[in-house]
């Protein structure tokens, strides 16, 4: 998430390069032009540069607020029951969501513990 974050922000700086290159040189052009009529080219820029920054702030914003909800979420307590096929009670374990695998998970403990073929694995706590 965090590289995807970094690509965007790297896509962004490059096109503000790009915008303010192609100012610098169009500012060249139009420098024989008068005075009122660059008056305007400037409040464009201006324009632009404002629009940029608001649509880069609106994407650090979204960003972050979708790192932290994904955060929140892998970090929810779920309750793991295993039933073993001689066994009539399940033994219980808590572990944070993002610990759980296919057929292992590592509990708030920090025990790891594989889930065999003839056990059954009941989650509880997941949205």
């Amino acid at each position: 998430m965090l590289s995807k974050l970094f690509l965007t922000l790297g896509i962004i700086l490059l096109a503000a390069l790009i915008l303010k290159r192609q100012a610098k040189s169009n500012f060249g052009s139009r420098h024989t032009e008068t005075v009122a009529q660059s008056g305007g080219s400037e409040q464009k820029i201006s324009e632009l540069r404002l629009a940029s920054y608001l649509f880069l702030t609106i994407m650090l914003a979204l960003g972050g607020v979708v790192s932290v909800q994904k955060w929140r979420d892998d970090h929810t307590v779920v309750t793991v029951k295993l039933y073993s096929a001689g066994e009539t009670t399940p033994t219980e374990y808590q572990a944070f969501k993002y610990e759980l695998g296919a057929r292992s998970f590592t509990t708030i403990d920090g025990l790891q513990v594989v889930v065999a073929n003839d056990e059954r694995m009941e989650l509880s706590g997941l949205d």
